[in-house]
């Protein structure tokens, strides 16, 4: 394996982290904000109403949270394959056997 191959995966590892990192701040400020709504009694909206609670509230910001969370595993598994081609796998020892 070149450097220039090393390099380019040494760039994935790092892109592939960031993106980690940016798809768990998204997902903790969502649930923030869900705790914070169902703490103060989901007073910016009806409880239960078909479209202000059920559509707006639940499923539009649940896409915030299955998003990224799609992302969040892509990116593992893009940064499991790019240590897969870096880390050499260890060679099995065979244990040579000596007949008595």
């Amino acid at each position: 394996m070149g450097s220039k191959d090393i390099c380019s995966y040494i760039t994935v590892i790092y892109r592939f982290h960031s993106y980690i990192c940016l798809y768990n701040q998204q997902v903790y400020g969502h649930v923030l904000y869900f705790l914070t709504e169902y703490h103060n009694g989901f007073q910016l909206g009806e409880l239960g109403h078909p479209l202000d609670f059920w559509f707006y509230f639940v499923f539009l910001n649940a896409l915030w949270l299955a998003l990224p969370g799609l992302l969040m595993l892509t990116s593992i598994k893009q940064l499991a394959h790019a240590q897969s081609i870096l880390v050499p796998k260890p060679q099995k020892l065979r244990a040579s056997r000596t007949k008595e």
